[in-house]
């Protein structure tokens, strides 16, 4: 807080308010704060009525993902929901809007609490209160860990909007800097124990000074070699003996020598220009020499990809994630700094040639790449429309594209692509989808992709409502998924020649067909071949098949 706050604090040594003139905790504060530890201390009123250990110890909170998922349980989601939220409710601390705070200095909990609370607080603040969060976030590579290593993690106690989980069920985080509310996942400052129970000690706080701990680092990768075998420790390619690399210790650039250890660092120069000799003298771009001292102070190597096939296309949509969600100062590097990462997927997990950064030899269904919804898509132009390197904005694939990805590689490798029609799979308890329709790659030319596939003309109302109809007919026959946020920059409402991806067909037991699901490929007419527009999902309404709207398997190029 603000050094007014810290000299009340200091002179009344009763109770303090956070200021709506709140800044940065300053190193006043934090001498006022550690004096005060040393005294007597209590619990305040509220704060004793708290169970901050059982929080800590019994509280099971889910991430946003496990909770999204509940969603999916029919009937009986609402039900579940319901009870996960009374299961949390003892381990929650209703604290009011930040403003109207008062924290008692000789309180334990109150001292804490200052430190997470917002240091900038607008007009419109948010009611706001203390509940548990798992320690994890869901980062790339996330379906590759043990069972048991994501089920024991332990729990971070943070300030939450009241108003964000009464919006979207969904307890949204505060950022510490200022009232906005972050990604649902704890990433802000938080309440930590230092000693978790033993089945939930996974990913918990660590204490840390001003400089970088070198030797976690090389516990970790320790470990990684020791227990993770083959996953992480790859073969190295051929084309190694011809680079160079830097030698951290010379600081020097030197040949790639056979035995020895390296890290592959992704990195785009954009504008920079190095100075004359900046590798000898140390002044390489922030970066690079960031990268030289963790490489100097791990003496390990090898960060790229795991070796593991089931999960090979969610590994690679969360890297394509990250990717996609940097900012490139020139448009010929949409797909220039990702090309290290594409060659791993090639040798190690795809076992094929990516098509200007699409597995589509192997999954021809990764056309079916889409926008963040908060992404507001460019187009550049010397990248083909149909993959990612040719739109600025943050991508992904869709959850339900990626577990028939998964299921695909378990129940049909080795099955001729052309001839594979339908897949039988698991999604949910209780229910199979059959997957079809999906295009078959002819041939790639420059930007030129030559596609066989189903496609259907349909006509597409963005507003008011995301509706889809057969051309000519009053009756809309689907709607879009994604609604307006995420089209809205892509596509108006207008007749569209589109390509089907896959179709899904989800089956009850014992009760028939449900609601079909579609994911297409909007395409816009140049001349003599086709652009791609956007991606959308459609649920077909009132039990209608897809096969109404008349699709015609055909052969054409996007380019």
């Amino acid at each position: 807080m603000s050094s007014q706050i810290a000299q009340r604090f200091s002179r009344t040594q009763a109770e303090f308010q956070p200021s709506s003139t709140a800044s940065e905790v300053i190193e006043q504060d934090e001498e006022l704060i550690a004096s005060l530890q040393s005294r007597p201390s209590s619990l305040c009123a509220r704060c004793a009525r708290y169970d901050i250990v059982g929080a800590f110890t019994e509280s099971k909170p889910l991430d946003d993902v496990e909770i999204l998922k509940r969603d999916e349980l029919g009937p009986d989601a609402q039900t579940t929901r319901r009870q996960y939220y009374d299961s949390l409710r003892p381990f929650k601390l209703r604290l009011g809007c930040p403003s109207e705070i008062v924290l008692t200095p000789s309180c334990q909990l109150c001292r804490l609490l200052y430190w997470i609370l917002p240091r900038k607080i607008e007009d419109a603040e948010l009611e706001v209160q203390l509940e548990p969060y798992p320690a994890h976030i869901r980062e790339s590579g996330w379906d590759i860990l043990p069972e048991y290593t994501k089920k024991h993690s332990a729990v971070f106690l943070g300030l939450a909007s009241i108003e964000s989980l009464l919006m979207s069920g969904i307890s949204q985080p505060l950022n510490a800097t200022s009232d906005h509310m972050m990604q649902g996942m704890m990433t802000g400052p938080a309440i930590g124990i230092e000693m978790p129970s033993p089945d939930r000690s996974a990913y918990n706080v660590q204490e840390y000074g001003s400089a970088v701990d070198l030797s976690l680092l090389r516990k970790s990768l320790d470990y990684c070699l020791e227990n993770h075998g083959s996953f992480c420790q790859l073969e190295k390619p051929e084309e190694i003996s011809e680079i160079s690399v830097i030698d951290v210790f010379s600081r020097k650039v030197i040949p790639y020598l056979e035995q020895g250890d390296y890290v592959a660092l992704s990195y785009v120069w954009g504008g920079v220009k190095p100075q004359k000799e900046a590798l000898a003298n140390g002044c390489l771009p922030q970066t690079i020499e960031d990268a030289i001292f963790v490489t100097k102070g791990s003496e390990r190597n090898d960060p790229d990809p795991p070796e593991l096939v089931n999960g090979r296309m969610r590994l690679f949509d969360g890297m394509l994630h990250e990717y996609t969600n940097r900012r490139m100062t020139n448009d010929s590097d949409s797909l220039n700094a990702f090309l290290g990462m594409i060659s791993a997927f090639e040798r190690r997990l795809f076992k094929t040639k990516f098509l200007h950064g699409l597995p589509l030899s192997s999954h021809p269904t990764s056309l079916a790449w889409m926008h963040d919804r908060k992404s507001a898509p460019r187009r550049r132009p010397a990248f083909p429309s149909w993959c990612w390197s040719g739109w600025e904005g943050v991508v992904s694939f869709p959850e339900d594209v990626l577990h028939s990805f998964d299921n695909q590689q378990q129940t049909t490798d080795g099955v001729d692509q052309e001839k594979r029609s339908v897949i039988d799979l698991r999604i949910q308890k209780h229910r199979f989808v059959e997957i079809d329709l999906e295009p078959h790659i002819e041939s790639c030319d420059g930007n030129e992709l030559t596609v066989t596939g189903w496609f259907v003309r349909l006509t597409i109302h963005t507003e008011p409502f995301s509706e889809v109809f057969i051309p000519g007919v009053e009756e809309p026959v689907a709607a879009v998924l994604e609604r307006n946020f995420l089209h809205s920059n892509t596509l108006e409402t207008g007749t569209y020649l589109c390509l089907v991806v896959q179709r899904h067909i989800p089956r009850d037991e014992g009760r028939g067909s449900v609601r079909q699901k579609v994911f297409i490929v909007v395409l816009e007419r140049k001349g003599d071949w086709v652009e791609r527009r956007t991606m959308a999902t459609l649920t077909m309404w009132g039990g209608h098949d897809f096969f109404v709207t008349k699709p015609e398997k055909q052969n054409m190029k996007i380019h």
